[in-house]
């Protein structure tokens, strides 16, 4: 094969991967940019749940009945 064709192969070769790695580097970015926002959401609602686990916690009685003392439901 002439050097030229090999010269030129391998420049469309470096060109090709040179796009495949900016390509990539964006979806890196995406990725990272969408496990941050789940992050955060995650760290929402784990505020969410311990304020209710505190409500819950801090009331005196308990929330439920216990099965013996519901009254049965109207379709009985």
């Amino acid at each position: 094969m002439p050097p030229d064709k090999t010269v030129e192969r391998l420049m469309a070769r470096i060109t090709e991967l040179e796009i495949k790695q900016t390509y990539y580097d964006g979806s890196q970015d995406d990725l990272d940019r969408a496990l941050i926002r789940m992050q955060e959401k995650i760290d929402t609602l784990l505020n969410e749940i311990n304020k209710i686990r505190t409500v819950i916690e801090s009331r005196p009685e308990q929330p439920i009945a216990p099965l013996s003392e519901e009254t049965p439901p109207p379709h009985y």
